[in-house]
């Protein structure tokens, strides 16, 4: 029944031979509907027999533009040269046997590739898992068995997955969650900047949008009670907006997770879109190190503030102070009171009336 022709050996072109749904289709949509499930969908009424490079063949022998890629996953194309003989040579070395039974160089290997593709000189491991859905169960089962909490933060327009968890997590009502509850709880969702649409205009999104999260974090969640967050720094189901570069390290310097490797995290899909990367001017608005845990965390924090102060020459006066400010409070909690002493005393050379400046010196002397 098959041909053997195949993959991107496939013709280009778009080519209609019949109506569609094509009579041989239509006998085989007839047996679908009678054996499986409804509650599946069809976007497209054809039957596939032959898929390559960007088009579909079905079995009524159209030729079809594949807009959909198995929903964004083919990348390479169907059927791709390189990809049918690995799978072929995989299926002839064995089948499966459990990467926690037997282990096997593949499975080593894929994660090797994805440490060395994630930015950063931390040390970095990775697992492997069916979907994405699975993948963020356990994303958020490791953020709270190692946190010892619970609160997870999401985002408006987000799309995480259909288990019970990521169905909670996904913002989208229809078709993905209606009828489905109850959800599972300890879940908070956060309004995403996005400029284009923000109530307050472009201008004004990256910092209303960040206070409006952080205070929902700080006084309705608290922080203490916060395990994770999870943010799409560009959102497919959303419509594909970008995450305010600001608001996305804000938030998460904020609870508790290191400056570099923020900074990493959100340049990964952020170098390839167009988008401002990380600035240091917006790290130094995002730190509030009484959520830092560690004295690593806080010197990479006063780190930034340095390199803010010697290299952006051209932040606003408030925003030095400000970012004095922040400094000397690592300096504090660090117990370096000369220090941050010495940072307040700064601000005060400009600026003699600044009572949080005078009250901080107050309880350092």
């Amino acid at each position: 029944m098959y041909q053997t022709t195949h993959g991107p050996h496939l013709p280009q072109e778009r080519r209609l031979v019949t109506e569609i749904p094509g009579p041989k289709s239509q006998e085989l949509i007839k047996r679908r509907s009678e054996a499986v499930s409804a509650a599946l969908g069809m976007s497209m009424p054809v039957i596939v027999e032959r898929a390559g490079g960007g088009v579909i063949i079905d079995i009524d022998g159209n030729s079809i533009i594949d807009m959909g890629a198995g929903i964004a996953v083919v990348n390479v194309g169907n059927s791709a040269d390189r990809v049918v003989a690995n799978v072929k040579a995989q299926v002839e070395a064995f089948t499966h046997t459990c990467f926690m039974v037997v282990p096997y160089l593949g499975y080593i290997e894929v994660c090797e590739a994805l440490n060395e593709l994630t930015p950063g000189k931390f040390k970095k491991k990775s697992a492997l898992f069916n979907s994405g859905a699975e993948a963020l169960e356990n994303a958020v089962k490791i953020a709270r068995r190692f946190t010892k909490r619970q609160a997870i933060v999401v985002f408006e327009h987000g799309y995480h997955g259909r288990t019970n968890l990521t169905m909670a997590m996904t913002a989208k009502n229809m078709p993905y969650k209606d009828g489905f509850g109850p959800f599972a709880p300890e879940i908070y969702r956060m309004p995403m900047a996005y400029p284009y649409r923000w109530p307050g205009g472009a201008e004004a999104c990256e910092r209303e949008a960040l206070d409006e999260v952080l205070h929902k974090i700080e006084k309705e969640i608290g922080g203490e009670n916060l395990a994770g967050i999870v943010i799409e720094p560009i959102q497919g189901e959303g419509g594909a907006p970008l995450a305010e570069t600001a608001n996305a390290a804000g938030i998460l310097i904020r609870s508790g997770y290191d400056p570099a490797s923020v900074t990493s995290f959100l340049n990964l899909p952020i170098q390839h879109t167009g988008a401002a990367p990380v600035t240091l001017r917006d790290e130094a608005k995002s730190f509030d190190l009484k959520y830092i845990p560690n004295e690593d965390m806080q010197e990479a924090a006063i780190e930034c503030f340095k390199r803010v102060l010697k290299e952006q020459k051209d932040l606003p006066e408030a925003l030095v102070h400000r970012t004095l400010f922040e400094r000397a409070e690592s300096y504090a909690l660090m117990g370096k009171k000369a220090m941050a002493i010495k940072d307040l005393e700064k601000i005060l050379v400009d600026e003699p009336n600044y009572p949080e400046v005078d009250k901080k010196l107050a309880q350092l002397k």
